[in-house]
């Protein structure tokens, strides 16, 4: 038999309880625990090192949508011989500003990870997937924001267009008797948006309030600036012009593209705390940054920050 191992690191895995697991899949026996508070993964089967690491990629893939980002590879071997990936393409090495615990949708566990999990990844479009991980990547962080957010603008329609609810909706529109046989851009923006304004709406997040806006505002938006980039409809009003803004709607983007795979593809378990925990550290990582406030604070993260400062500030270590 031949082995792929893995060690990998990601904030979330330091604060979750993992319990060890294992599962068939495709001939591989794939086992999975926790120790020194990184993720261990075991690929156990009679494929070649090539065959190994497609499975072992394709998991990766589920990671990376589970957590918001790859997590990072302290070590990879094939029969106890090391796997070099410094050269791997540069999607798999995620910016840091996504490695976070918080972003972390789903935990560890043989619910989320297991063989119909990975067969359901086969349904999401690769080449979405490959260019919101590149999106992301540490590499793009040095790419100039503008075409970032052209990116994933587009990365919109893969992903919706390759679901089963895509169809639903044609179908729907053909019983209606719809002018149009095919979607709009502005409906694949909302329905792919649809879980996260679920959630926006329940734990009363207040984002969009915090960028001067509404719902319908905030999809014609993304609509116009996607338009605008793709020299479809010429200069829109609504289209983003500020590389400040492209920023928090390139991460609000992801966030919705994430939720929209993991609980309506890929029907895994959410963990809804941190989910709430995340929307409000977008809220004031926003309100700070668009309205230059620190006095509406939601998340238990700036909450703790603000109270460190406080202290510094009574110790005489700020002014």
């Amino acid at each position: 038999m031949n082995v792929i191992k893995a060690k990998l690191s990601h904030n979330a895995f330091i604060i979750q309880s993992i319990q060890p697991f294992s599962f068939e899949y495709n001939n591989t026996t794939i086992r999975v625990y926790k120790k020194e508070e990184c993720l261990m993964i075991e690929l156990i089967g009679k494929k070649k090192e090539n065959g190994l690491m497609k499975v072992f990629l394709k998991l990766y893939d589920l990671l990376f949508l589970m957590l918001g980002a790859y997590p990072i590879r302290l070590s990879l071997s094939y029969n106890e011989k090391e796997i070099d990936t410094s050269k791997w393409v540069i999607r798999y090495t995620t910016a840091n500003h996504f490695i976070e615990q918080e972003a972390a949708f789903c935990d560890i566990t043989v619910e989320n990870i297991n063989s119909k999990s990975l067969m359901n990844i086969d349904n999401i479009h690769k080449q979405s997937i490959a260019s919101i991980s590149y999106i992301v990547s540490e590499y793009y962080e040095h790419v100039v924001t503008n075409h970032r957010i052209e990116l994933i603008t587009h990365t919109i329609d893969g992903i919706f267009m390759h679901s089963i609810y895509y169809k639903e909706l044609l179908d729907m529109k053909r019983l209606q008797n719809s002018k149009s046989s095919d979607t709009t851009y502005y409906e694949n923006v909302e329905r792919v948006f649809r879980l996260f304004f679920y959630y926006h709406r329940k734990y009363n997040c207040q984002i969009l309030e915090e960028l001067g806006t509404t719902k319908k505002e905030f999809y014609k938006t993304i609509s116009d600036t996607r338009n605008d980039f793709s020299h479809l409809l010429g200069k829109k009003k609504n289209r983003l012009i500020s590389g400040k803004d492209m920023v928090y709607y390139i991460d609000l983007i992801f966030f919705a593209e994430r939720l929209f795979v993991l609980e309506e593809m890929l029907n895994l378990e959410l963990n809804e705390g941190m989910i709430q925990e995340y929307m409000y550290i977008m809220h004031d990582w926003i309100d700070e940054l668009v309205n230059k406030r620190t006095d509406r604070i939601k998340s238990k993260r700036y909450t703790n920050i603000q109270k460190v400062n406080l202290i510094e500030k009574k110790l005489g270590l700020t002014e």
